[in-house]
């Protein structure tokens, strides 16, 4: 997706939007991994165990289908419209291609607080292109786990990005793809009161990365 493109509609006047680790100098600056979001609750998203399928949703044939269930969040972008649903503690993303003309007309509307439901209006006749299990996407620890001893340029190297950090803890928070992370560093900041992400912590090491719920899940 074109990230200079996405907008999570739920939080189109939210400040927490601005939360990011560029830029900022505060030692505590640590956002909720949910933040950005607008529902769902994080103790549901867990990685499904061995053995358990869930059972897909019925009938995801179009967007408007996929609004019948809660959503947790969405997104869209010039070609796709991206909506993130739970059903029955599971989280499923179900995204859309926009045609040239709908687009058009997505974008052609006022961005105020009649946005969302002025867009799923125009979108919800469209076909479901893809339908992905989040929940069963979330890595393993143990997967995680390989990070431990690694550094802060082999985070930046696999693609994580930071939305959030405690200098005071050396807590990070991470995102890679849809989902949040939760990052213990150790090493010696050679400046903390100048703080910069992607400067800073590449000679740090992993102490521990862990799980820590859905990030910018409408993120593909």
């Amino acid at each position: 997706m074109k990230k200079t493109l996405i907008l999570l509609l739920a939080c189109l006047t939210s400040a927490s939007l601005l939360a990011a680790c560029t830029g900022n100098n505060g030692k505590n600056s640590l956002p909720s991994p949910s933040a950005g979001q607008n529902v769902g609750s994080e103790s549901a998203l867990q990685p499904v165990s061995s053995g358990e399928k869930p059972v897909v949703p019925d009938g995801i044939r179009t967007l408007a289908d996929a609004f019948a269930f809660e959503e947790y969040s969405s997104g869209i972008d010039e070609e796709r419209y991206v909506y993130v649903f739970e059903n029955e503690g599971v989280y499923w993303r179900a995204t859309a291609d926009m045609s040239a003309e709908i687009s058009e007309k997505v974008w052609d509307l006022d961005l105020d607080e009649t946005f969302a439901d002025k867009a799923k209006e125009i979108v919800s006749g469209l076909p479901v292109s893809r339908l992905e299990n989040l929940t069963e996407m979330i890595p393993a620890q143990q997967e995680l786990d390989k990070y431990v001893g690694k550094t802060g340029q082999d985070l930046i190297a696999d693609g994580f990005e930071c939305s959030g950090y405690n200098l005071e803890t050396m807590e990070f928070s991470l995102e890679k793809g849809p989902f949040a992370f939760t990052a213990v560093l150790e090493g010696t900041l050679e400046d903390p009161d100048n703080f910069d992400w992607e400067e800073s912590i590449i000679p740090l090491s992993v102490r521990s990365l862990t799980y820590a719920g859905l990030g910018n899940s409408t993120e593909i």
